[in-house]
């Protein structure tokens, strides 16, 4: 039996499960209501045949959600989801994906990414011969670099603006090192 302080915390518990992804709900739907078919038609029947409509999204709830969550991994997951197809279920449109191989191609992207910004602004700058185009350089490469960050990972902001100030003292070291000349 259960005392009322206990189903009022198994009620919030439940009201703190997230929603789903809109690509969880797209094929619970498609599977539900067997879009893969033609014509289509709900599993259920009678009363039933509504039960998961589309418009109900907001009444369901996630077991579990997947906690890295950001832009690069959820537009490599909706856009390229061949690449990481794992398991096909034959005559199906139900598949897994390899979290482990799209997280190693995430990681993969944003070294490449972070150390192309570094390297190339380097190259840049050690070209330069004005003061004042370096400084705009400088400026310019920070904004480009908070931009990546921004859209490349789900960084908080005093985590974007920790990493801006490291690069651009990584740069200013360079211009001011005399290393570049």
């Amino acid at each position: 039996m259960l005392y009322p302080e206990e189903t009022v915390l198994r009620n919030v518990q439940m009201l703190q499960l997230a929603r789903p992804s809109n690509q969880a709900h797209k094929a619970f739907d498609g599977y539900f209501n067997n879009r893969h078919k033609s014509p289509a038609y709900p599993k259920l029947a009678g009363s039933d045949a509504e039960l998961y409509d589309p418009i109900l999204k907001g009444d369901l709830v996630a077991l579990v959600r997947r906690t890295d969550e950001d832009r690069l991994t959820i537009w490599l997951r909706e856009k390229f989801p061949k690449l990481f197809t794992r398991h096909h279920v034959r005559n199906s449109s139900v598949a897994s994906y390899s979290d482990y191989r799209l997280g190693v191609v995430v990681g993969a992207i944003n070294v490449i990414v972070a150390a192309g910004m570094l390297f190339g602004a380097i190259y840049n700058l050690y070209y330069v011969q004005s003061e004042q185009k370096k400084l705009g350089l400088i400026a310019g490469y920070t904004v480009a670099f908070a931009i990546c960050i921004g859209l490349l990972t789900n960084a908080r902001r005093s985590e974007v603006f920790g990493a801006c100030a490291a690069y651009a003292a990584v740069l200013v070291v360079f211009v001011s090192g005399n290393l570049g000349g």
